[in-house]
C-alpha cells in the first residue's frame, strides 16, 4: 500500500507540498506513505502530514517515508521542513524511513529524533 509513489527517472526535483496521507489497515505486504522508487530524482518535501497507522501483524515493515536505491539523503533536498511524520509504537516494523531495497533495507529510523540526526542539516525540524 502506497499513499504517494514518487517514480520520477528523470533527474528532476519533485515538490512535494501540503499533503495528508493517512493509512489505515492491515496491508498484506509493507505500507509506505511516501515510496520514492528513483535514485535519480531529488525531492522537495514540505508542510506534509504523514500517518501510517497500518498494522504489522503481517510481519511486513510499515514507513513513512521510504527511498529505494538511494543509501544516503542525497537526493532529499535540504529544502524539505515542517512535515509530520507518524508510524506508530517505534520498533523495527514501524520506521519512520528507510532506504535501500524492500529485502535489504539501510539506514532504518525508527524514531523522528533518529531521523533528524541522519538527515541533519537536510532536516533541521520535522
Amino acid at each position: 500500500m502506497r499513499g504517494i509513489n514518487l517514480g520520477s527517472t528523470v533527474a528532476n526535483t519533485t515538490n512535494l507540498y501540503y499533503n495528508t496521507v493517512n493509512l489505515d489497515g492491515i496491508p498484506a505486504a509493507g505500507s509506505y506513505c511516501i515510496y520514492k522508487s528513483s535514485a535519480t530524482s531529488k525531492v522537495n518535501i514540505r508542510n506534509n502530514i504523514f500517518i501510517n497507522n497500518c498494522s504489522s501483524e503481517s510481519g511486513y515493515e510499515q514507513f513513512a517515508y521510504f527511498f529505494v536505491g538511494v543509501t544516503s539523503t542525497t537526493n532529499y533536498l535540504t529544502t524539505s521542513n515542517n512535515n509530520l511524520l507518524f508510524c506508530g509504537t517505534p520498533g523495527p516494523l514501524n520506521l519512520i524511513f528507510a532506504d535501500g531495497a524492500v529485502n535489504a533495507l539501510t539506514n532504518t529510523k525508527q524514531t523522528l529524533a533518529e531521523f533528524k540526526t541522519f538527515a541533519a542539516p537536510v532536516k533541521a525540524s520535522a
